[in-house]
Parts: C-alpha cells; sequence; structure tokens
C-alpha cells in the first residue's frame, strides 16, 4: 500500500483532526467495554435474538419452525451470525450477552479498519483517512450497534470486506469477494445496497471477470437459499421472507430521516461536497457514489412497522466514505478556503455528535445499577413460581432457564395480516395456563408501544383472566385471577 498524501499546509488540520480522532476513540472503546459486560440486554431485541442463537444448538428445525405450537417464535434473519453466536453462547445463565456483544463489537472495529483501506485507496490522503475514522467513531448509530448482540455490524463487516477485497481484486484471485458478500447475505439478507453497488459497478464498467464472478455468487446464493429451505421444508423462506414483510409507512420513514439528520446534522451539507459540480468526486468514485443511491433505497425500508435505527447503518458508512473523499480533491488545493470550510463542518459534526451520544459514565453504571436492582427482583419472583410463564420480554425467561413462549412483537404483526391463528395463546391465556405474565409495560394504561406489542384480543384476555400485582422498574408482574 502507499504511504498517505500529507499536505504541509493542511497537516495543521490533520493533526487536530487526528489528535481529535483519539479521544472519540477513546470515549468509543470506554462505553463498548462498559456496556459489553453489563448482564441484562441494552436493547429490546437482544434477548430475542440470543433465544434464536441458543434454539439453533438444537438444530435448524428447531430455530424455522411452524406456528401452529409453542413456542410461537418468528426468526427474521438468516441462521450465520446466529449459528456463531450460539457456538460463543453458554447454554447455563450467566455472562449470556457477552459473547454474542464481543462477535459485534469485533466487527466494528474491523469495519473501521477496511473503511480506512478503502478511503486511503482511493485518496492516500492523511487527511480523507482520519475524517473518515472520526466520523465514523463519533456517530451515536455505531455507539449504539457496536455493543449488541445483533446481526447488523457482523453483515456489514463480510460486506465491507467485500467491497475491498473487489477494490483490490488481484489478478489470480479476483473472485475473492464473493465469499464475504455470500456470508454477508447469509447474515443479514436485507443488505442490499452492497451486492447491488458491485453488480451496477461491475455492470457499468462491462468488466467480464467481475461479471462471471457474480454469476457464480448468484448461483451459489441460490443454492444455499434453496438448501436451507429444503432442509426446513419450506420455513426458512417464510420466516424470513413471508413473515418479515411489514406495512410500510410514509410518517415511520419521515421519522427515522429525521432521527439520522438529528443525530448527523452537518452530513447533508458535507455530502454537497461530494456532488460538488467543479471538482465531481462523484464521479472519480462510482463505486462509492453507487452505493449511496443503493443504500438510500435500503433506508427506505425503515419505513416498515416496527423498524429501527439498524436501517440507517449501510447509508451512513457510505455518506461517511464519500463525505472522507470529498475533501481528496480540496487536500492539494491552492487556494485553502474549500478546505478550511470542509474542515469547520466535519469538526461541527464531530462536536455535535460527541454531545449527542454523550453518556456520563458515572450516570452510565447508576443506570446499570438501578437495573440490575430490578432485574434481582423480577428474577427472585420468576423463581419462586413454579411453572411456564409468558413474558414480551426474553430475558426473563432465558435468565430463569424458563422456555420464551412467544415473541409478542412479531406473532401480533402476523395475527394482523391473518398469517397467524392468535387464538392458540389466547386460549393458553384463558385457560390461565402461565404462573406469571411479564410484561415491558403496564397494559392498564393505553400506549403506542402497547398497541404494536398485542393486538387488542390478547390484551383482553389478559386483563380478563390475570389481575395486576406489581411493577419493577417500569415491568409489570400479573398472577391468575384464581390465585
Amino acid at each position: 500500500m502507499k504511504p498517505f498524501y500529507f499536505n504541509a499546509k493542511t497537516g495543521a488540520l490533520a493533526l487536530l483532526l487526528a489528535y481529535t480522532f483519539g479521544l472519540l476513540l477513546l470515549n468509543f472503546l470506554h462505553y463498548e467495554i462498559q456496556t459489553a459486560g453489563y448482564p441484562l440486554q441494552v436493547d429490546n431485541s437482544e434477548s430475542v435474538v440470543l433465544n434464536e442463537a441458543l434454539r439453533l444448538k438444537g438444530g435448524l428445525g428447531h430455530l424455522y419452525k411452524p406456528l401452529d405450537s409453542p413456542p410461537f417464535l418468528q426468526v427474521c434473519y438468516p441462521p450465520l451470525y446466529l449459528w456463531l453466536a450460539a457456538k460463543a453462547t453458554p447454554s447455563s445463565p450467566g455472562q449470556l450477552f457477552l459473547p454474542g456483544r464481543l462477535i459485534t463489537f469485533a466487527s466494528s472495529i474491523l469495519i473501521m479498519i477496511i473503511l480506512a483501506f478503502i478511503i486511503n485507496r482511493y485518496s492516500k490522503s492523511f487527511f480523507s483517512v482520519i475524517a473518515g475514522l472520526s466520523l465514523y467513531v463519533s456517530s451515536p448509530l455505531i455507539l449504539h450497534w457496536s455493543a449488541l448482540i445483533r446481526v447488523d455490524l457482523p453483515g456489514i463487516f463480510l460486506m465491507m470486506l467485500a467491497l475491498a477485497l473487489y477494490l483490490a481484486r488481484p489478478k489470480r484471485f479476483a473472485w475473492l469477494f464473493i465469499f464475504p458478500l455470500l456470508l454477508g447475505l447469509f447474515t443479514k439478507h436485507t443488505l442490499i445496497a452492497f451486492p447491488a453497488a458491485i453488480i451496477a459497478d461491475s455492470l457499468i464498467a462491462r468488466d467480464k471477470s467481475a461479471l462471471k464472478s457474480i454469476g457464480v455468487f448468484c448461483l451459489l446464493g441460490l443454492t444455499i437459499f434453496l438448501v436451507l429451505s429444503y432442509l426446513t421444508d419450506g420455513l426458512f423462506y417464510q420466516h424470513i421472507v413471508t413473515y418479515s414483510i411489514l406495512p410500510w409507512r410514509p410518517e415511520i420513514l419521515l421519522n427515522h430521516a429525521r432521527q439520522f439528520i438529528g443525530s448527523h446534522p452537518y452530513y447533508p451539507i458535507l455530502l454537497a461536497f461530494y456532488f460538488n459540480p467543479f471538482t465531481r468526486p462523484y464521479r472519480s468514485f462510482r463505486l462509492i457514489t453507487l452505493g449511496l443511491f443503493f443504500s438510500l433505497i435500503e433506508f427506505c425500508f425503515s419505513g416498515r412497522i416496527g423498524t429501527v435505527s439498524n436501517f440507517q447503518l449501510s447509508f451512513f458508512i457510505f455518506a461517511t466514505i464519500a463525505i472522507a473523499l470529498s475533501s481528496f480533491p480540496l487536500d492539494r488545493p491552492r487556494d485553502l478556503s474549500a478546505v478550511w470550510l470542509l474542515s469547520v463542518l466535519i469538526f461541527a459534526q464531530l462536536l455535535h455528535a460527541a454531545f449527542f451520544s454523550n453518556i456520563s459514565p458515572s450516570a452510565l453504571k447508576k443506570h446499570f445499577r438501578l437495573n440490575i436492582k430490578h432485574a434481582n427482583q423480577i428474577n427472585s419472583l420468576i423463581r419462586k413460581t413454579k411453572g411456564e410463564i409468558l413474558t414480551s420480554d426474553a430475558q426473563w425467561a432465558l435468565f430463569n432457564n424458563k422456555t420464551f413462549i412467544f415473541d409478542s412483537f412479531a406473532m401480533s404483526m402476523l395475527a394482523r395480516k391473518q398469517l397467524w391463528d392468535q387464538s392458540l395463546i389466547i386460549n393458553r391465556i384463558s385457560e390461565e395456563t402461565f404462573s406469571l405474565i411479564i410484561l415491558d409495560f403496564d397494559p392498564r394504561y393505553p400506549s403506542e408501544h402497547q398497541k404494536h406489542q398485542f393486538t387488542e384480543e390478547i390484551l383482553t384476555a389478559i386483563k380478563k383472566h390475570y389481575r395486576f400485582k406489581t411493577i419493577i422498574g417500569g415491568v409489570g408482574i400479573f398472577v391468575p385471577m384464581s390465585n
């Protein structure tokens, strides 16, 4: 690899940016290390993904199963990350979340390294590389998703690796990029921006070698998909495709767009440098421009009910690369006014992100201690209770060697789409099968969260056959009326 280009005139700016990156990296590492060892879930979806990983230990048939018998659980993702997390996670309660979080954290660090490689591959600019890395580690998106048991960043790492290999493409191993691309697709199948950008770039360049490799990629991907569907009697397809199609609402997409702009307010202005009609970096870096376009389409998927900020990640990655590369033509100018303006905007974004995502270590520890205290009380109550429990939060089942029976959000959405018979759970509630019902909200008081979490029929059955006992740290505990 050729060394970075270091402009003496902009060297002071680059060194200041490097110092800022060091501080941001320390903050990032401190938060991730502190969060990784937290014994409870940080995000509501973590325990669901962990439960899926542990179920995979029993084989694919235990994961992608029919929904006509308990447990009533829909699986949204292909099995690769779940398999890795299953191998790393002990079956007995303890530090259940740590192994899966470490996989995600390692993926985030590797993404950062590949990000630097891609930016340097195009620009050979020290300023550009440090700008990209600083924007990456400062983002609230990366800070949040790097510490979770989730498929998102492991999938993006594999896609980024494919992107880097596609760019490097040594003649004898020009086809290597298809393997991480395949692995990424079977980690998170909705990461369409990366393969779409590579395919489009190959078509535009009329690169026969790359197109042949892409043909092999498509053939292998289809074969693996058909094999997984065959091994699960078609249930793999049903779970990740049929059951995953959720209603799309423009107001939800607009809310996600506002959320992204709220945490990255200077990105639209910084991207204007990339689409500058005078230096036209968008034409020099075609693959990144295509990635921006397709990641924007991927971003639009966040308009579905129940989606969260993970659908912003691909766009964030490509936008960060584009912003970093937009400084490349400005790094060697006669007039430094443009690079100074760009630098001010980058520092403004870093400053905003630092304050936006700044969490006091003492406040975080206090918050964690209080949650652990409440969790111990809930776990103590569960251990004293014999029989099955119904919980909207899988961690209570995992901590107490109980079966997580019912994924309330996913199954309620399927019931509304007439893809699942909700009487299967309503009858069990009506018969007071469960010794405890544990909800992450108080159903006595209506809320938007409650509306999405359960159907009205299921909530009515709970209110009719169970009585409120207590609330611990915002978690509602209900016992049968007959008790």
